[in-house]
């Protein structure tokens, strides 16, 4: 894939790498947040190896500062429906068992009140999930290592292969998590874009990643 940024050279987006997009130019970083937040998408064009553009709303996870993103509400439907559909059958007919006398309970009850209630039994097993308050684990969300990589696991884990992108990934990770996370993408050929508000000399931090660079005079350097 090629992202493009008006008047400045496309950048590559390649599967299982990480594309690291840093500035020191207000301009070029807000221009950038406003795109993958689709507040604009006027400057900023997402196009596959065939030319065609791409939604970017619909192909750019967009998550923002890693440490901001409320990841057990944002991923919580998508997640519960990919656990539903990998249920065994035995799985299924067990929990709509369980359903069935948490219902027939909940109705019993309903008796010792003097007024016509009922209820009504739904046997969408996502909603048991979501009784059920599947969320991850505390501990992976204080720590911006473990956040990212959890966010990495659950795209590979509901076959989403949109780009992931972020901000300010280096004021929570250092060179070797990077380079960790780097590895990871690779193995999972999940893509993941880095939005950078830095300077050039800090592409030491991404030695095998995909580094280009917009200086605060709208001079590309890759």
């Amino acid at each position: 894939m090629n992202l493009t940024y008006e008047t400045h050279h496309s950048i590559k987006i390649d599967n299982g790498k990480i594309s690291v997009i840093g500035t020191n130019n207000r301009t070029v970083y807000m221009d950038f947040i406003n795109a993958f937040s689709g507040n604009d998408d006027q400057k900023i064009h997402l196009f596959n190896d065939k030319y065609e553009e791409l939604e970017l709303n619909r192909n750019v996870d967009w998550i923002g500062d890693l440490m901001e993103v409320p990841i057990n509400s944002k991923y919580s439907r998508q997640l519960i429906k990919q656990i539903t559909e990998n249920l065994t059958d035995n799985e299924m007919n067990e929990l709509h068992e369980i359903n069935r006398k948490l219902y027939t309970l909940v109705q019993k009850s309903l008796f010792m009140v003097d007024l016509p209630l009922k209820v009504t039994p739904n046997d969408d097993l996502k909603n048991t999930f979501k009784y059920a308050n599947v969320h991850f684990d505390s501990l992976a969300l204080n720590n911006p290592y473990d956040k990212l990589s959890s966010i990495i696991k659950l795209h590979l884990e509901c076959h989403d292969l949109s780009i992931i992108g972020l901000t300010n990934a280096s004021h929570y990770l250092d060179g070797k998590q990077i380079t960790e996370i780097e590895s990871l993408c690779n193995s999972s050929g999940i893509s993941l874009i880095m939005l950078e508000f830095n300077n050039i000399s800090d592409r030491k931090l991404y030695p095998n990643c995909l580094f280009n660079y917009i200086d605060r005079d709208f001079v590309d350097w890759y």
